[in-house]
């Protein structure tokens, strides 16, 4: 995916500087979050078929270079019982969507800075071919969304992240909406 990638903009509150707060220049703060997702969360260092199938821990991936010590994630729809804190919850996240759909990819399609927050649009997709995703048993589906994510950077980690994906789009391509609900009357 790295290949892929486009010119992205890159606005902060600082042009040209590091931000205090983050540690890091904006161009740095945009390459730390694409590392996460696409080389962790989609590339090859979270493939479920390296040395421990379905198990990840900070040693495997590195986490803890990209995530502080309490970092917390703020997306919904979330595990039973919420989030982990820390490079548990990252652990977390890759398991969550890596052990239903093994194949995901994430294209970052554009990135920009604000302050200590980079944010993020991007297109995942994947195939249902392992456990469940959203209570729902595997399907063998391919499924592509977009989404949003904003991912705050704190001495070079990132700290905090929220995000949106396009969930009606996944629930359709799931069969668990009508593929006309996205038409307007």
């Amino acid at each position: 995916m790295g290949s892929a990638f486009k010119e992205q903009p890159i606005r902060n509150t600082k042009p040209g500087g590091e931000d205090a707060r983050s540690g890091l220049s904006p161009s740095r703060m945009c390459d730390l979050v694409r590392r996460w997702f696409e080389d962790v969360l989609s590339g090859t260092v979270a493939d479920p078929s390296h040395a421990k199938p379905g198990i990840w821990d900070a040693a495997d991936v590195e986490l803890g270079q990209l995530f502080t010590r309490d970092f917390v994630n703020h997306i919904v729809p979330c595990p039973p019982g919420g989030w982990k804190r820390g490079v548990a919850g990252a652990v977390q996240i890759i398991q969550s969507y890596r052990v239903s759909c093994p194949d995901l990819t994430i294209e970052i399609e554009e990135q920009m800075v604000s302050g200590d927050k980079v944010i993020t649009r991007y297109m995942a997709e994947g195939t249902h071919t392992a456990g469940k995703f959203l209570h729902m048993p595997a399907n063998s589906h391919h499924y592509k969304v977009s989404g949003i994510a904003i991912d705050r950077i704190e001495n070079g980690k990132i700290a905090e992240s929220w995000g949106q994906w396009d969930t009606c789009s996944l629930l359709i391509q799931m069969g668990v909406l009508p593929a006309d609900l996205q038409a307007l009357d």
